[in-house]
């Protein structure tokens, strides 16, 4: 894995589960963006993350795949189809969510995800 999973654990802790409701989703932190070449097209952004009793992180944000919709994944299946990982503090301070796919996306058509 290209990050230290203890990365994505604090991560987790600076927006905890809830933390963003009511917040429209373009306007939403966004934690990290995965993708797998495992699973071409499909692509996982967190907003909010939260450890769980069973030493695993469970997110939550759009989960892009057979239907692009909300919902909650854990780290561990994130890295058991060895996704790699682009953090939002790779991009410039303060980028939205929709700023932040629209920088993801560019390095897609790049062949960043090849």
């Amino acid at each position: 894995m290209g990050m230290k999973k203890e990365t994505l654990r604090e991560l987790a802790l600076s927006a905890p589960l809830g933390s963003t409701d009511g917040t429209p989703e373009q306007e939403k932190r966004v934690l990290f963006s995965a993708w797998t070449p495992k699973m071409p097209g499909w692509r996982w952004t967190a907003y909010e993350g939260e450890e769980t009793e069973m030493d695993d992180v469970l997110f939550f944000g759009r989960v892009d795949g057979w239907e692009s919709e909300l919902g909650y994944f854990s780290l561990d299946e994130l890295i058991s189809v060895e996704c790699n990982f682009i953090l939002t503090a790779e991009g410039p301070e303060g980028e939205t969510a929709e700023q932040f796919v629209e920088r993801v996306d560019g390095l897609a058509r790049q062949g960043y995800y090849d």
